[in-house]
């Protein structure tokens, strides 16, 4: 792997540059090798889902990740619709909603501190037309799928939560298939072999009890 500096900035000391490896250049990715304060050093890129104007963040972009989270979507142009939410490490953190981003840096510590964690470092920003319920069912129904099957807690809770979100979506849950599935990211975290099942009940969890009229709106009484 070789690293390819295209420049620097003095004041910050991060290089902008490329990644080459065996099997092709990784375009302009960022290496910040001072990092933010309380951070880690290392290479980073960021991207963000379809709900900003413009949704590539260019090369030169590197101080995106010194300053606060709203600058971020400032440099993508803003927001399509109305911000309702963001996620800040792809679909294995909390969700976080638009009122708790205030202050928010694109590090490890601040992430901590906002209740959530960069994770994989996908950024999702979410607007007031995207339903939390599908996305939440979007997440287990991958999870499901990539559970080995190995931990009964993760296979079948991966599951059932599959199948009480997908009959919320069709119309046929209650207000207490809410809370089973809450339940079950609650008796499934921490007791599998694999980080796994921790992966899809802390994101559910956090989705159900942030935006939990939004689940109850699907009930029809």
């Amino acid at each position: 792997m070789k690293f390819n500096l295209i420049k620097k900035e003095e004041h910050s000391e991060a290089r902008v540059g490329e990644i080459h490896t065996g099997h092709g250049k990784l375009n302009t990715p960022v290496f910040i090798p001072v990092g933010t304060l309380g951070s880690v050093k290392g290479v980073n890129t960021k991207d963000l889902e379809e709900k900003v104007q413009s949704p590539i963040l260019l090369s030169n972009t590197y101080h995106l990740y010194l300053r606060p989270g709203t600058d971020i979507l400032e440099a993508a142009g803003g927001v399509k619709g109305n911000l309702k939410a963001v996620i800040t490490g792809g679909l294995s953190v909390p969700i976080l909603k638009a009122d708790e981003i205030e202050g928010l840096n694109m590090d490890y510590d601040s992430c901590i501190k906002h209740g959530t964690a960069l994770g994989s470092g996908g950024i999702m920003v979410i607007n007031d037309e995207f339903s939390i319920p599908e996305l939440a069912y979007r997440t287990i129904s991958f999870y499901a799928h990539e559970s080995c099957g190995r931990c009964a807690p993760c296979r079948n809770g991966s599951h059932s939560i599959k199948e009480l979100l997908g009959k919320l979506l069709e119309g046929e849950g209650t207000k207490e298939d809410i809370d089973t599935v809450v339940k079950i990211c609650d008796s499934v975290n921490g007791v599998t072999i694999c980080p796994t099942g921790e992966a899809f009940c802390v994101p559910i969890k956090a989705m159900v009890e942030k935006f939990r009229d939004e689940f109850e709106a699907l009930v029809k009484e």
